[in-house]
């Protein structure tokens, strides 16, 4: 999975550059977005099981791309990490079965983001 952020890394950086706030170590978000876009391989094995990958409201899923709504995070000012929930979730389905992730959390704490969640 790739994940891309545009409000939080905004967020990131607008309080980054506030005098107000530039001396804080860390500072809540309250708000935005993230997306996650699926791989090719993945695509592939779901493909090949016959299984679908589905989407839990609010997150929307676009052309292998789902963007997720933050609910609430904290962002480190001086190393730029950020941790955050997420609202909805994503599932997998096999012909009855369902598999459904939700109450996510993202953190960008290294150059390999994660999503943990709950099933």
């Amino acid at each position: 999975m790739k994940l891309t952020h545009f409000a939080l890394a905004s967020a990131v950086l607008a309080a980054t550059l506030l005098p107000s706030v530039s001396k804080a170590e860390s500072v809540a978000v309250a708000g935005g977005e993230t997306t996650v876009t699926f791989s090719a391989a993945l695509d592939s094995a779901l493909s090949k099981l016959k299984a679908t990958l589905g989407v839990v409201a609010p997150t929307e899923l676009k052309k292998g791309t789902a963007t997720f709504h933050v609910v609430s995070g904290t962002a480190d000012l001086t190393s730029k990490n950020l941790e955050a929930a997420l609202s909805g979730g994503i599932s997998i389905t096999l012909g009855t079965t369902e598999v459904v992730l939700k109450d996510l959390n993202v953190e960008y704490l290294s150059d390999r983001p994660t999503i943990s969640g709950v099933l």
